[in-house]
């Protein structure tokens, strides 16, 4: 559902798709556009937004049988619109724009565990939670490869993550029914996450 504010101080509901098996993460990229991972198909689906009309038009984006095993739940977008894709499996991939609607896919890596949520931050940093082992995990770009830090762990059933301007790093955890923040320190680490 989409909710646009209204002139009385609430929101109109609107229904971008029904057209879902098991929506997972949503991402929305600057010209409006929706990125939603649809775990029991392993497909992530683009909503291209109409601003004429206010309309959404699905297309299918990115499809887990065709790339690894593992249903893709997570899903990223950057300012550049590059989109992030975290399954199940793992692994992490990226699909760059590359003319009017196509894209380039590339295998970033693959961290194992059971990933179900990602975020991307202003200088493409990664943020991934491992909903099997606990841990949140930052992956730092260096020369083409990636430098993993952990930012918080030993909390199980990790899956919403978000991060805001400041690098501070947000979580939630259906075992505790909690949101946890982490906010980084002067040498890049971080302390243990309090809960919100």
């Amino acid at each position: 559902f989409k909710y646009t504010p209204n002139q009385s101080g609430g929101y109109t509901q609107s229904t971008v798709s029904a057209d879902f098996g098991r929506p997972g993460e949503i991402a929305i990229d600057g010209a409006g556009n929706l990125y939603v991972g649809d775990g029991s198909r392993g497909i992530v689906y683009k909503e291209t937004f109409n601003p004429t009309t206010g309309g959404y038009t699905q297309t299918s984006l990115f499809n887990s049988s065709n790339s690894a095993a593992g249903a893709a739940f997570g899903v990223a977008v950057d300012t550049a619109g590059d989109i992030f894709i975290a399954n199940t499996g793992g692994v992490i991939f990226k699909e760059t724009p590359n003319g009017p609607g196509g894209y380039i896919e590339t295998r970033l890596l693959n961290i194992g565990g059971n990933v179900t949520s990602i975020a991307v931050d202003g200088a493409a940093n990664l943020y991934v939670a491992d909903a099997g082992t606990g841990q949140l995990y930052k992956l730092t770009p260096s020369n083409g490869t990636y430098t993993q830090t952990t930012v918080i762990s030993g909390y199980s059933n990790l899956n919403g993550v978000s991060v805001d301007s400041a690098g501070t790093v947000y979580a939630s955890t259906t075992s505790s029914s909690s949101v946890l923040r982490a906010a980084p320190q002067a040498d890049g680490s971080y302390p243990l996450p309090t809960v919100v």
